[in-house]
């Protein structure tokens, strides 16, 4: 009974190597093409509608899938060289964790600014840029932290954060090139 268990257990193993392994190009309708590089059909016919890409054939109808961007680069390296497949999904992993810490620093800015006047719930910078904030309790300042996350402005003043709503913005006249990443930002505000 123990090698009946271990035997399926092992076939199951092997079966799911196999499934995962062909799953990108099955996924994708991915083949190889001939050694001209030309896409044929079973019957040895040309198949002009489809998209070849590093020797690697896909049906012009899967281009517009939702995952072929994702996914077809591993169909081709799957089909090419097999032995890369692992290594190219761990660099890939890597590569997405660095592009989304990078996509998160794009969205983000922070600056010291230095305050002109508040009058009206109307705040006016040194540099120029103009907005609305609404704040609730009298604050007397002089220097404050602009900061973006996303398409949100905030201004901080003592270590408090107000939307800013900026009707007049030039980002080339800041009076301080005094660039905060997020840590400091979130240390000061």
């Amino acid at each position: 009974m123990k090698n009946l268990v271990s035997f399926f257990i092992a076939l199951l193993f092997f079966i799911s190597q196999d499934v995962q392994s062909e799953s990108y190009a099955k996924r994708l309708g991915a083949y190889r093409a001939d050694v001209n590089g030309v896409c044929r059909d079973i019957d040895n016919n040309i198949v002009d509608n489809d998209y070849v890409v590093s020797g690697v054939c896909f049906p012009a109808e899967n281009l517009f899938r939702g995952d072929f961007v994702e996914f077809h680069m591993y169909a081709v390296i799957e089909l090419n060289e097999p032995e890369k497949l692992e290594a190219y999904a761990v660099s890939r992993a890597k590569n997405s964790e660095w592009l989304k810490k990078h996509n998160a620093q794009k969205s983000f800015e922070a600056y010291n600014v230095y305050v002109d006047s508040y009058k009206e719930g109307i705040l006016t910078l040194k540099d120029g840029t103009k907005g609305y904030v609404l704040l609730y309790e009298p604050v007397h300042f002089n220097q404050a932290l602009l900061l973006r996350d996303k398409s949100q402005w905030y201004i901080c003043f003592n270590r408090k954060a107000h939307k800013y709503s900026i009707s007049q913005h030039n980002p080339y006249m800041r009076s301080s090139n005094d660039v905060k990443s997020i840590e400091e930002a979130e240390n000061e505000c």
